[in-house]
């Protein structure tokens, strides 16, 4: 790997290339049906997640608000797969739940989606991409999380390289380079390769299994709604 660069912050608008990430897509034959964006919740939507958390603790309010937070029950470096079940229940409920069920988890967790076409999220992203800014301490504190410290010993030990290179693949530059996480041109081509290896392997295993994670996550969030318990 090479050194990250130093983010350069002015005034000229992000660019998409900058605060996206390029996976390639495997050539589909006219006779296949068009991907669906449920085909994305497999089990390789959970290995997003640590990239997912470390950007948001990159806009300067999350991340002094999580590092500075007394609130145990809520960290993630406590309570890792809690806070993995919530992100990914609510990706499961926006995609696959019923309007009443969206309603009753977007209101659990108090967002409101307000961008309606994926122009304007570019837009928002964006510019939402520009307030990225990352002090010592949260950069410390989204080190222990990009190497996984959060879960146990033997863990790390079977997981931990690959999935600390999907944490930065997943990564947008703009965030790698705030946060200090080298890239090169060759981690980006294995990233890309690896990709495509996936697709290629999806092909032949069993939907039940790729989805399985995803299954158990609805079946969960419904068992709650119905018993009135807590969503996240």
């Amino acid at each position: 790997m090479t050194a990250a660069p130093e983010p350069q912050y002015d005034d000229a608008p992000l660019t998409n290339a900058q605060t996206r990430i390029r996976i390639p897509s495997i050539h589909r034959s006219e006779t296949k049906r068009l991907p669906q964006l449920q085909d994305a919740l497999d089990f390789w939507q959970f290995s997003g997640a640590a990239a997912n958390v470390a950007m948001q603790l990159a806009v300067p309010g999350v991340g002094r608000g999580v590092l500075e937070s007394k609130v145990e029950s809520g960290s993630l470096m406590a309570h890792p797969w809690k806070r993995l079940r919530t992100t990914a229940s609510y990706l499961a409920v926006a995609i696959l739940g019923s309007p009443q069920e969206q309603a009753e988890f977007r209101a659990a967790v108090n967002i409101a989606h307000r961008q309606r076409t994926r122009a304007d999220f570019d837009i928002y992203w964006n510019e939402a991409c520009r307030e990225v800014a990352v002090d010592p301490e949260v950069r410390a504190y989204i080190d222990d999380l990009l190497r996984l410290r959060m879960i146990h010993w033997y863990l790390r030990v079977i997981f931990g390289g690959l999935l600390r290179f999907l944490t930065a693949g997943y990564l947008a530059p703009h965030f790698r380079a705030a946060m200090g996480v080298e890239w090169s041109a060759a981690d980006q081509r294995r990233f890309e390769h690896l990709f495509v290896f996936v697709g290629f392997v999806n092909r032949f295993v069993p939907k039940f299994i790729r989805f399985a994670g995803t299954t158990s996550m609805m079946r969960n969030v419904r068992h709650r709604m119905r018993k009135h318990r807590a969503l996240i």
